[in-house]
C-alpha cells in the first residue's frame, strides 16, 4: 500500500514546491520595483498611453525606480491620458527652466518605450539638469508619447498623403495626352494630311508623264533616225554602183574618187554600227538629269507653298512676325520699355557713391578694428550702406548640445550650451532714411540683425551715433555701441566712443581715424589717373 501512495505523494510535494516558487518570484518582482521605501507621486500627460497598464515598471537608465499607479483621462483635456507614477523618494527630478515659448529647457523628460514585440510597454525617465525638483503630485513637463517602432509606423501613415499628389500628376498626364490627340487628330491635322496626299499624287502624275515622254523619245525618235541612216547608206551604195559604170569611161580620176567615196561609206557604216551603245548611254544620262530636275521642281513647289502659307499667317497677324507687323501694341510696349530704361539710366547717373575706410583702436583689449564701407545714395534722404569689417572679437555663435554617456561616475545625460568664436570677416548691409537732423538705419549690422541712429549735431561735421546688434547670442546682452565722429579737411574724420555698453565684462573704449571719398572725388581721381599700357 505504501508503494501505491508513493507516486501521488511525490506529485503533491512537487505541486506545493511550484506554488512556493511562484509566491517567492512574485514577491521578488514586487520588491524590485524600486518602491519599497518612501515614495512620492508625479504625473505626466500623454497623447497616447496604449500598452501601459497599472503596475508597469518605470526605469531610469534601465534601472527600475517606480511603477505606474493609475491611468485615467486628463480632466483638463479629455484628449490626453493622465498617468500617475509612484517613484522612490530618493530620486530627485529637476523640473527645468521655462523659456518664452513655454518649453521647459533642460528639464526632466518621460517617454513611453516598447519592452518587447508582444506589445509590452514601460516608461523611461531622463532626469533634467536645471530647475527646482518636482514635488509630490507635480507634473513632468516634457513628455514623449510615441517612439521606436510606433514612431516609424506613424511616419509611414503620414506617407499616405503622397497618394493624392500622385493622383493629381496622373490627371495632368491624361490632360497632356488628350491635348496631343487633339493637336494631331483635329481638323488642322486632317487638312495637313490632305495637302500632303495631294502633293504626292501630283508628283506621281508628273513623273508618269515624264516617263512616257522619255519612252516615246527612245522608241520613236531613235528608231526613225536609224532608219534614215540606213536609207542614206543604201542611196550611197546605189550611187556607188552608178559611179562604177561611169568609171569605165571617166578614167583614173573618177576611179580614185569612187574609191575615196567607198572608203567614206565604210567609215559611215562603222560609225553607225558603233554608235548604238553611246546613244543608249546618252539617253540614260538624259533620263537621270530629267529625274533630278523633277525632284528639284518638287522641292521648289514645296518651298513656294510654305512661303505662301507663311505670308498668309503674317497677313492674318498670326505668330510673332505677324503680331510684330500688324499689332501696334508691341510697338507701344517697346516704347514703354525704352522709356523705363531711360528712367533707370537716369537714376543710375544720379546715384551718388561714397567709399570709406576706418580703423579703431580698442584700449582695454589692445586690438584694432578695421572697416571698409560703400555707400550708394540715390536721393538726398535715402542711402544704402555696405560694410566689410575685420573684427578682433571674431564671430560668436552658440548651440545646445545633449551628451549621453555610459560612464557610471558621471550623469547619463548631460545638457550643455556650447559657445564658439571664429576669426572671420563680418559684413553689414543697411537701409538708411534721413528725417530732419536724424538718420535711421535698419538691416544687417556686423553679420547680425541690428539698427542704428545718427544725430547730426553740427552741419554734417559732428555726428553722434548709436548702434545695437548681436541680439541672439546666448548668455549675453545685446551689443550697444555709441561714439562721436568729427569730419575735417573734407576727406578725414576722427571718432571716439565705447563698445558693448550692456555687458560689463566686455565693455571697451576706442578711438579711431578714417578716410572718406565722395562721388566727385572719385570722378576726379579716375579722370586724372594715368592710363596703364602693356
Amino acid at each position: 500500500m505504501m508503494s501505491r501512495l508513493k507516486a501521488p505523494f511525490a506529485v503533491g510535494l512537487l505541486f506545493l514546491a511550484g506554488i512556493v516558487m511562484l509566491v517567492y518570484m512574485f514577491r521578488t518582482v514586487e520588491s524590485d520595483s524600486g518602491t519599497s521605501g518612501d515614495t512620492y507621486l508625479v504625473l505626466g500627460r500623454f497623447d497616447d498611453a496604449s500598452g501601459l497598464v497599472k503596475g508597469s515598471r518605470v526605469t531610469i537608465s534601465g534601472i527600475p525606480v517606480g511603477v505606474i499607479q493609475r491611468i485615467e483621462l486628463d480632466p483638463d483635456n479629455v484628449r490626453k491620458a493622465l498617468v500617475a507614477v509612484r517613484l522612490d523618494a530618493t530620486i530627485k527630478l529637476p523640473e527645468g527652466v521655462q523659456d518664452e515659448s513655454g518649453f521647459y529647457r533642460n528639464g526632466t523628460l518621460i517617454r513611453r518605450l516598447q519592452g518587447s514585440l508582444l506589445g509590452d510597454y514601460y516608461l523611461e525617465i531622463v532626469p533634467g539638469i536645471e530647475g527646482p525638483p518636482i514635488a509630490d503630485g507635480g507634473h513632468i513637463r516634457n513628455v514623449v508619447s510615441i517612439s521606436g517602432i510606433d514612431a516609424v509606423m506613424s511616419k509611414m501613415d503620414q506617407g499616405a498623403d503622397i497618394l493624392p499628389a500622385m493622383n493629381k500628376i496622373l490627371v495632368d498626364l491624361t490632360a497632356v495626352t488628350e491635348n496631343l490627340k487633339l493637336t494631331l487628330g483635329g481638323e488642322q491635322g486632317a487638312e495637313r494630311m490632305a495637302t500632303i496626299s495631294e502633293s504626292v499624287a501630283k508628283s506621281a502624275e508628273n513623273l508618269q508623264k515624264i516617263t512616257a515622254d522619255v519612252r516615246t523619245f527612245m522608241e520613236g525618235g531613235v528608231a526613225n533616225q536609224s532608219q534614215s541612216i540606213v536609207e542614206i547608206i543604201q542611196n550611197v551604195e546605189r550611187f556607188s554602183a552608178n559611179a562604177e559604170r561611169i568609171s569605165a569611161e571617166s578614167g583614173e580620176l573618177i576611179r580614185a574618187s569612187l574609191e575615196n567615196l567607198r572608203a567614206i561609206t565604210s567609215d559611215v557604216r562603222g560609225i553607225v554600227g558603233q554608235s548604238g551603245p553611246d546613244v543608249q548611254q546618252s539617253l540614260g544620262t538624259i533620263k537621270g538629269t530629267l529625274e533630278k530636275v523633277e525632284e528639284s521642281l518638287d522641292i521648289l513647289q514645296e518651298t513656294l507653298d510654305t512661303l505662301h502659307h507663311v505670308a498668309r499667317k503674317v497677313d492674318r497677324g498670326d505668330g510673332t512676325v505677324g503680331r510684330l507687323v500688324n499689332d501696334d501694341r508691341l510697338v507701344n510696349d517697346l516704347e514703354d520699355t525704352m522709356a523705363g530704361a531711360s528712367d533707370f539710366v537716369t537714376k543710375i547717373v544720379r546715384l551718388q557713391t561714397h567709399i570709406g575706410v576706418r580703423t579703431d583702436y580698442y584700449a582695454r583689449s589692445e586690438t584694432f578694428r578695421t572697416a571698409f564701407s560703400l555707400r550708394l545714395q540715390p536721393r538726398d534722404d535715402t542711402y544704402y550702406l555696405f560694410e566689410l569689417i575685420d573684427q578682433p572679437r571674431g564671430t560668436v555663435s552658440s548651440y545646445f548640445r545633449t551628451t549621453v554617456t555610459d560612464d557610471p561616475k558621471a550623469s547619463p545625460i548631460v545638457h550643455e550650451t556650447v559657445t564658439t568664436t571664429e576669426d572671420r570677416l563680418k559684413f553689414s548691409l543697411q537701409l538708411a532714411k534721413r528725417l530732419w537732423f536724424t538718420t535711421w538705419r535698419l538691416g544687417i549690422l556686423e553679420s547680425s540683425g541690428g539698427a542704428g541712429l545718427d544725430l547730426d549735431v553740427w552741419r554734417n561735421h559732428l555726428t553722434l551715433t548709436g548702434e545695437c546688434f548681436d541680439l541672439g547670442v546666448a548668455g549675453t546682452n545685446p551689443r550697444v555701441r555709441a561714439f562721436l565722429q568729427f569730419q575735417f579737411l573734407r576727406f578725414f574724420f576722427l571718432s571716439a566712443g565705447a563698445d558693448d555698453l550692456a555687458n560689463a565684462d566686455r565693455r571697451d573704449g576706442f578711438v579711431g581715424v578714417g578716410l572718406r571719398f565722395l562721388d566727385e572725388d572719385l570722378k576726379s581721381l579716375f579722370m586724372t589717373s594715368p592710363n596703364v599700357q602693356f
